[in-house]
């Protein structure tokens, strides 16, 4: 039976594939960032190489595992990866979790609710989902407004690596 969550998949302005080994270096610049890496709990790695690869490892598993995941991506008309964002649902989570991270130099352009948006919309119709959240710190003004754009509603606050983490959830549109 085919997957139904796309493995590749295309929005207005982005690409959205598997990693592949190339991306290693656009992802260790990506988390080479102290701003980029701040959002993601905490600082930059001392060996960018290895998180690099033990993350793409790890998102990359996730299709195997589950049938969906994050996803990298890239501009339309360009390989070179620009960020991560998707689905998710490691085994520590209680639910599946949309996620994005980019270059800081891709921030403020909409790339994340534009992936966003389609991640949720595949995982409520194709995957059956029910219910999906994003975990954001709690001073992590751009995500939030993210999740916002998506429709997410503040449901919960928790800690997450020593931070006020807040669980936007996200809803399925309800069926007719």
């Amino acid at each position: 039976m085919p997957n139904p969550y796309p493995e590749t998949l295309e929005t207005e302005r982005l690409h959205l594939r598997l990693f592949r080994a190339g991306d290693i270096e656009a992802y260790e610049r990506i988390i080479a960032d102290p701003e980029v890496i701040r959002w993601l709990g905490g600082e930059p790695p001392e060996d960018l190489r290895r998180e690099a690869w033990w993350s793409m490892s790890m998102h990359a598993g996730q299709w195997v595992l589950r049938g969906f995941g994050i996803w990298a991506v890239t501009l339309r008309g360009s390989d070179e990866m620009i960020g991560r964002a998707g689905l998710w649902h490691p085994v520590w989570w209680p639910e599946p979790e949309a996620a994005w991270t980019f270059a800081r130099e891709h921030w403020g352009k909409g790339y994340a609710t534009e992936v966003g948006r389609v991640a949720l919309e595949v995982g409520f119709s194709a995957l059956g989902l029910a219910h999906a959240v994003s975990y954001i710190r709690h001073d992590n003004a751009r995500s939030i407004r993210v999740a916002e754009k998506l429709g997410g509603r503040l449901e919960q606050r928790t800690v997450s690596h020593g931070v006020e983490t807040l669980v936007y959830g996200y809803s399925a549109p309800a069926r007719r």
